[in-house]
């Protein structure tokens, strides 16, 4: 990851190659491609569905004020649940995450 790009969460899900193949074709809510990353402290089955944002939409501060943007706020969560329907309809079983929610650096 780079040191302008923040790292966005869709779901935790279990990696299939159906899910894989998924995450391939999906942009998600800065128009950024979606990965797959598998946490070192968990099983390699499972994985984070992510893409990197930008910090002058999604740092702390930028994100608060965004709340207050009802336009800004559909459009991301119409966003985050496209990924999520995407990687459900895959076959994976998947655990979504909340909008919004963000990776702690490393």
């Amino acid at each position: 990851m780079s040191d302008t790009n923040l790292v966005y969460a869709y779901a935790v899900l279990r990696r299939t190659p159906e899910a894989a193949a998924a995450t391939a074709r999906l942009r998600g809510v800065a128009g950024e491609p979606i990965h797959l990353v598998t946490p070192a402290v968990t099983s390699p089955e499972l994985a984070f569905a992510v893409g990197h944002v930008p910090p002058a939409d999604y740092a702390d501060a930028p994100l608060q004020a965004h709340l207050d943007d009802l336009d800004w706020l559909e459009s991301t969560v119409r966003s985050h649940h496209a990924v999520v329907a995407a990687l459900v309809a895959s076959g994976a079983a998947v655990l979504p995450l909340a909008p919004g929610h963000r990776l702690p650096r490393r």
